[in-house]
């Protein structure tokens, strides 16, 4: 896989294999491991094992970039990852920034992302449980927020609201809980493979950055 240390698409990579202390083992970003998080076998090498008790993976300070400031963004992001819950909670976060949030309810995923006062919201029914699922969301300014489950297009929300910016003085990036507090249900499940870039699904496709099989 292509790493991309400079340039408007720039790629992190989160194996999910190895915990060292309370680290994390990424090349290209800090990270703690706070709580009761493991590592356990997973769809690709070793997972991350979420325990629905509040522990979580803190990637440090955002906000000067794409993912934690989606104004930012040259080209939008992509965040794709697998993921096996044992549990469908409410309102359980799985990735958070001070720009976007993935997160669920019940069978329903929500993906919101935050750029000024303007706020993309999509969501779909689809989460199982006992089951490995692929993940991928991805927007851009110009052709909004989508969703896909399993390499297919769950939903499209290209159309934004126009409200207040998100309500979080916390520039940090977190995998398994919320950016900010709020009443929620902290994740029950593994989370694996994770990977992240500065580019939209489509141009990424089209670039031929990334691969999607059928």
């Amino acid at each position: 896989m292509i790493l991309f240390f400079t340039g408007p698409m720039y790629r992190y990579y989160l194996s999910m294999d190895e915990i060292i202390g309370r680290e994390l083992i990424v090349s290209n970003v800090g990270s703690e491991v706070i709580g009761n998080v493991q590592s356990v076998s997973g769809k690709i090498g070793n997972a991350l094992k979420f325990n629905k008790d509040g522990g979580n993976v803190d990637l440090a300070d955002f906000s000067a970039s794409c993912l934690g400031n989606p104004a930012l963004c040259l080209h939008g992001f992509l965040v794709a990852f697998w993921i096996r819950l044992d549990e469908l909670r409410s309102h359980s976060y799985y990735f958070s920034s001070p720009g976007f949030d993935i997160y669920s309810v019940g069978k329903n995923l929500y993906a919101d992302v935050y750029a000024g006062n303007r706020k993309w919201e999509a969501r779909t029914y689809g989460l199982e449980s006992g089951i490995w699922q692929f993940v991928e969301v991805t927007w851009s300014e110009s052709n909004g927020l989508s969703i896909y489950i399993d390499l297919r297009l769950a939903t499209k929300q290209a159309g934004h609201s126009i409200e207040p910016p998100k309500k979080s003085t916390n520039p940090t990036f977190y995998i398994g809980r919320a950016n900010y507090a709020n009443q929620q249900e902290y994740p029950y499940g593994l989370i694996d493979d994770v990977e992240m870039i500065y580019g939209e699904r489509e141009t990424l496709l089209f670039l031929d950055l990334i691969q999607r099989g059928k």
